[in-house]
């Protein structure tokens, strides 16, 4: 069997599934039993791999990008992560141009289970309940390792990154999540999965440091808004922003 030099199987693999997820994502029937089997090569693969201990993400500020499977890019903009506060602002389309169909400002405060939609300039804010606390800047304390990985080159010194790869499942919106992380546990991309639709979170020019403590405080203007009403049927949570 052919191989590719630097590569390992389960890189290959990997590869191909996430190629193929583009073609298919029209024809559900077909991807429904992709990602079956590859959950199942998934699986093995953790098996036969060095495990992996799990860590708690470090306080972050960096940039992070959001783009459909379909290629549309739905956001980009800083971030602010507390690592333990369990918060986590994300100001979209303020650091670089970009056609991203999407200009927001969260402020999540997932410990206890709210978030602000922030309307700086009108100085107006929508407070509402958090029923989901996924996001791409924390591993999951269910998630299963799958493998490690290299991104770019194992053989040759400076032109690879390590990666641990973890997954699971995301029962409220029936889907999946593959989220790769360094050493470190700082995040670099993670794919969701759904039934409607597919994401990319990626992450860049991170810093282990809060830099702005303020930008993780609700402003003066939103202190004392009431908790909005929540339809029914609807869940809230920072992915479902994107959705």
């Amino acid at each position: 069997m052919w191989k590719l030099k630097g590569y390992h199987d389960s890189d290959l693999k990997n590869m191909i599934f996430y190629s193929l997820l583009v073609v298919l994502e029209a024809r559900p029937y077909q991807l429904s039993f992709l990602r079956e089997h590859h959950d199942f090569e998934l699986k093995k693969q953790g098996s036969l791999s060095l495990q992996s201990n799990m860590a708690d993400a470090p306080n972050m500020t960096g940039f992070m990008s959001v783009m459909s499977m379909k290629g549309e890019m739905k956001a980009y903009g800083a971030f602010t992560y507390d690592s333990m506060g369990k918060k986590l602002r994300f100001r979209s389309n303020e650091s670089s141009a970009t056609n991203a169909s999407h200009s927001m400002d969260l402020l999540m405060f997932f410990e206890e289970g709210i978030f602000y939609e922030i309307e700086s300039k009108n100085q107006s804010c929508v407070k509402k309940k958090l029923h989901c606390s996924m996001h791409p800047l924390d591993i999951p304390d269910d998630a299963t390792f799958s493998t490690k990985e290299h991104s770019g080159s194992a053989a040759i010194e400076g032109e690879g990154l390590q990666l641990d790869v973890w997954t699971g499942s995301m029962p409220d919106k029936k889907g999946h999540y593959s989220m790769s992380v360094t050493k470190g546990c700082l995040p670099v991309f993670t794919f969701y999965f759904t039934e409607s639709t597919s994401f990319l979170f990626r992450t860049m020019e991170i810093e282990n440091e809060i830099k702005d403590p303020d930008l993780l405080a609700a402003p003066s203007f939103c202190v004392e808004q009431p908790v909005e009403d929540t339809p029914e049927g609807t869940v809230n949570g920072f992915l479902n922003e994107f959705v």
